[in-house]
């Protein structure tokens, strides 16, 4: 489907793979540090003036580790790579990889020689998008690996459907990645070739997904609260019921929509009912808070 594969100091990153749903094949290739014959590159500059190529600048090496064009890669450099898809047709789907690098001197300013723009950005795509920085990156430095706590994504998403994000390269030995929503609280392990698979609406999803290195959540007191509480929409009220199970005292409730955008808040809850008056007709997610920690859930109000 096209698209350009890119690379800069730290690594490289394939194009945009299209592939048959059933192919279990990866066609993706890295670009290495070679300009092969009648391949395009661009050549971007702070400054105007001229650019020189020269005869002498080039050879007629194969594609090796001889055949270099760019600087040597940083291959001591902890480098994850990230591949999302999605369906484009019954039979077809889009694989896109996006790459990290870590570097104590990288920051989530930008960082010449360690973050790329991504130039391609399709109707459903995935980049890296840091706050006070309005370029959206498809390499990215940062700090090192035990510094860094969340690395933020932004997602797209042309209509509704579902994708899944999986590790197409890490090279760091015994360290967890997850993808983590913040809207759901929920943290998708992507250890021993799991994906991520969220289903998702049109829109885009800024500061609500994230990679990290470790799950702060308390996976046995979440289990009690989202085992213990259950709620449901009474359309005929207009209200959101909540059924407690153990004695749970809910503090607070917020309201969001998918994009995660803060709809509605209450302070204070009588008989655990929360009124609604909403024209909200899709699917939301109602994030509560107890005595003994936060649980969210999704709910369609109709």
């Amino acid at each position: 489907i096209g698209g350009y594969s890119v690379r800069n100091l730290s690594t490289g990153v394939a194009a945009i793979d299209e592939r048959l749903t059933n192919s279990g094949a990866d066609f993706f290739v890295e670009p290495g540090e070679y300009v092969p014959v009648a391949q395009g590159f661009f050549v971007l500059g702070n400054n105007t003036g001229n650019i020189n190529f020269q005869n002498s600048q080039r050879e007629f090496i194969t594609e090796s580790s001889e055949s270099i064009f760019l600087k040597s890669n940083n291959s001591e450099l902890p480098i994850l790579k990230l591949g999302m898809e999605h369906n484009i047709s019954d039979t077809r789907i889009s694989h896109r990889q996006i790459a990290v690098s870590f570097n104590k001197k990288n920051s989530h300013d930008h960082d010449n020689g360690y973050d790329s723009q991504i130039i391609d950005i399709n109707p459903t795509d995935m980049y890296w998008k840091f706050p006070n920085n309005r370029r959206k990156y498809i390499i990215a430095g940062v700090g090192k690996v035990d510094t860094v706590d969340l690395i933020p994504l932004e997602i797209i998403i042309n209509e509704e459907k579902t994708i899944s994000i999986q590790i197409d390269e890490w090279n760091v030995n015994n360290q967890e990645v997850f993808i983590f929503d913040k809207l759901t609280d929920n943290y998708y392990s992507l250890a021993n070739n799991n994906k991520a698979t969220i289903s998702l609406t049109s829109g885009v999803y800024n500061d609500r997904f994230f990679v990290t290195f470790e799950n702060k959540k308390t996976l046995r007191q979440e289990d009690a609260l989202t085992n213990n509480i259950n709620l449901y929409y009474n359309g005929d009220a207009r209200e959101i019921i909540i059924s407690n199970d153990d004695n749970i005292t809910i503090e607070k409730a917020e309201l969001y929509s998918v994009l995660g955008k803060k709809l509605q808040v209450w302070n204070t809850l009588k008989d655990n009912k929360l009124p609604i008056n909403l024209n909200i007709n899709n699917l939301s997610i109602i994030k509560l808070y107890t005595n003994k920690g936060q649980v969210s859930k999704k709910i369609f109000i109709e």
